[in-house]
């Protein structure tokens, strides 16, 4: 008896004294819990009836498990836009449970067509190419690196954005041609469907551009563009991301998921 009451205030004193190495918890009046740092060991002292002391184990933290149909990890996603089908393409790949790179490349060149198709040939020029670049951070607990890695690229992220190109906007003859510069922050909510096999995605952003530009007039169909000034150079905030995205994530499959 008078050793395990040595024991329990030299316990008792250990907790006191070195904080670093130990934390002590009061679970209830008769009950005190002990956690070792550095250590998996947890010691409770029950001061109810004799004394006991129990030593046991620290729970680990409970992570997210993935639905069984997840069968793998996935390395890179491909994307494209569904505002703009057909005209764009974009990348995106983890390089750890937070973390991801991305590139993305649209051409809506085929929207002249299109447009000639509903409206007089020539009245109307929409053309455009641009290309981008960004970096990911995606949120939430079942992102940190102790995580499940099937579950990346999913869920809310915010991300910085650098983009660039060249635009052509005309109608009826006036029209602004240029080239341009960005840079913003964006938002992104990529929702798995079904299995998990594709995710809809939906993001949106601002940014602030630099955008050098020309305006022209053209005066008669088909003919040449005439300057109306020089070139000059513009600082506007743009709406750097508008997207409802088609994710489709490539997997590499993993041993040992349950």
């Amino acid at each position: 008896m008078r050793t395990r009451l040595l024991f329990i205030l030299l316990t008792l004193l250990l907790a006191c004294t070195v904080p670093a190495m130990a934390q002590t918890e009061q679970k209830d009046s008769a009950l005190i819990r002990i956690s070792l740092a550095d250590s998996e060991s947890v010691i409770d002292i029950d001061f109810r009836g004799s004394g006991e002391v129990r030593h046991s184990k620290k729970e680990a933290p409970r992570l997210q498990r993935m639905p069984r149909s997840v069968e793998g990890t996935p390395v890179v996603a491909v994307r494209t836009n569904l505002l703009l089908p057909l005209m764009n393409l974009g990348v995106e790949v983890p390089v750890s449970n937070r973390f991801s790179l991305g590139a993305g490349w649209s051409y809506p060149w085929l929207m002249r067509s299109w447009l000639d198709a509903v409206l007089p040939p020539h009245q109307f020029c929409a053309q455009a190419l641009a290309g981008s670049l960004e970096g990911r951070w995606w949120l939430g607990g079942e992102h940190t690196e102790e995580a499940d890695t099937r579950g990346r690229l999913r869920g809310h992220s915010i991300g910085a954005v650098l983009s660039g190109g060249y635009y052509d906007w005309e109608y009826d003859g006036r029209g602004q041609q240029g080239e341009f510069a960005a840079i913003g922050v964006d938002y992104l909510y990529s929702l798995p469907l079904g299995h998990g096999g594709i995710h809809l995605e939906f993001n949106a952003g601002i940014g602030i551009a630099l955008d050098w530009n020309r305006s022209y007039t053209v005066p008669y169909e088909g003919g040449f563009l005439i300057a109306d000034s020089d070139k000059k150079m513009q600082v506007r905030p743009v709406p750097i991301r508008a997207a409802v995205c088609l994710c489709v994530p490539i997997m590499r499959k993993e041993k040992g998921h349950e």
